[in-house]
């Protein structure tokens, strides 16, 4: 019998291997155009089921926890301010560093960010995180977010370039994949750690 927690980090992991094998085939079709007919369209035709299963399947586990949640799903005026103030934090570095790229990627990246930051204040507010902390485990949230999904994007991305057109794996560094999983990786451990702060704060001592 598989353990409840296990069950679930066995499904996240499948989501967003899949979730974010799915988002990088649809971000190289905005920017590139979408390839020609062939092996490629597997990509999309394996990712999207399973994320939609796997999907299905973390939802049932959530339903099924017995412990129930000590908060409410609400936001304060002083939560959309805060959020307000991170997307034109995120405008301006956009602006500063990467102006080329301002309209065409960070405006929605930047409001991605955003709302990813909202449900993070939301699932904060439900487990009882109230006071300033609630913004730590928001940006973890966020954080690890981008990381599980950056991961299994470019892990999908190496693995179907892999079988489809038989390169080694020096096509990782080409393809400039490497530029998402290392991020993706440094992400991960760091978002956990803030939402366990946050949560370890919310405790009752």
């Amino acid at each position: 019998m598989v353990q409840p927690s296990l069950s679930k980090a066995l499904w996240w992991i499948l989501f967003a291997g899949d979730a974010g094998g799915l988002a990088v085939f649809l971000y190289l079709c905005c920017m590139w155009g979408p390839p020609p007919p062939g092996a490629w369209y597997l990509w999309p035709a394996i990712t999207t089921p399973l994320a939609f299963i796997s999907a299905r399947r973390l939802r049932q586990h959530y339903r099924e926890e017995a412990a129930a949640a000590p908060g409410r799903w609400q936001l304060s005026l002083s939560d959309l301010l805060v959020v307000s103030f991170f997307i034109g934090l995120l405008f301006a570095a956009f602006q500063a560093f990467w102006p080329a790229r301002f309209v065409r990627s960070g405006v929605p990246a930047s409001l991605l960010t955003g709302v990813a930051v909202i449900f993070g204040i939301l699932v904060a507010r439900r487990r009882g995180i109230t006071d300033w902390m609630r913004y730590v485990f928001a940006v973890g949230h966020v954080l690890r977010l981008y990381g599980a999904i950056g991961v299994g994007g470019a892990a999908t991305m190496v693995i179907v370039s892999l079988l489809v057109e038989g390169h080694p794996l020096h096509w990782l560094g080409r393809s400039g994949a490497a530029g998402v999983l290392l991020p993706g990786f440094l992400c991960l451990p760091l978002g956990h750690g803030m939402c366990y702060v946050a949560r370890k704060s919310s405790l009752p001592e």
